[in-house]
C-alpha cells in the first residue's frame, strides 16, 4: 500500500486534489502541505558497502553522523534531478527488489508542485502508486552517481588539508 509506506504521496480525496488556480490536479499530488513546501516525497536510499567504508572515514572526519552526509547530498541532488527530469522526463530504472545497502535512510524531498503534477501524470497517472514509489528509483540511481561524486571531493579535500598541515 503506497501510504502505509510512502505518507503524503498516495491517493488523495477529491476535495484535497486541486487547490491551485490554472494548475491541472493530480491524484496523489496536493497542492497544500503543513510545511507549505510543495508536494513532499519521501525515498528510502542506502550506500553500497564501498561507498559505507568511505562516507565513515568523512563522517568522522567531519563529525556528523553518515546519516547526515546522505541527507545533505540527496537534498541538494533533488534541484539538479528534478530540473532534468522536467525538460528530458524521468528515466525508467528497473531495481532489483528488496536490494538494500549500508545506512538506509528516508529522505524527505519537497518537489515544487508544478514538477510533482508533470511526473505524476507521467508515470503514475491513476494515483495508485504514490510519487515517492514511482520516482524512488530514478533518484536511487542519480544519488548513487551524487554520493560517490561528494565522496571524491571529500577526499581531496580531507587530503589536501592533511598535506597542509
Amino acid at each position: 500500500m503506497a501510504g502505509a509506506s510512502d505518507p503524503g504521496s498516495g491517493p488523495r480525496s477529491p476535495e484535497v486534489q486541486g487547490r491551485s488556480a490554472g494548475v491541472m490536479a493530480h491524484p496523489g499530488v496536493e497542492d497544500h502541505s503543513p510545511s507549505r513546501r510543495g508536494h513532499i516525497v519521501h525515498v528510502a536510499v542506502s550506500l553500497t558497502a564501498e561507498q559505507a567504508v568511505r562516507a565513515e572515514v568523512w563522517a568522522r572526519t567531519a563529525r556528523c553522523p553518515v546519516p547526515f552526509l546522505i541527507r545533505r547530498i540527496a537534498q541538494a541532488l533533488r534541484d539538479r534531478l528534478c530540473d532534468d527530469w522536467e525538460q528530458n522526463g524521468m528515466p525508467e530504472v528497473v531495481e532489483r527488489r528488496g536490494s538494500r545497502g549500508k545506512y538506509p535512510t528516508r529522505v524527505t524531498l519537497p518537489l515544487r508542485l508544478q514538477i510533482a503534477r508533470t511526473l505524476a501524470a507521467r508515470h503514475d497517472p491513476c494515483g495508485m502508486l504514490g510519487l515517492g514509489r514511482v520516482m524512488g528509483p530514478a533518484f536511487r540511481g542519480g544519488f548513487q552517481m551524487a554520493f560517490d561524486e561528494a565522496l571524491a571531493e571529500a577526499e581531496l579535500t580531507l587530503r589536501s588539508a592533511e598535506a597542509g598541515s
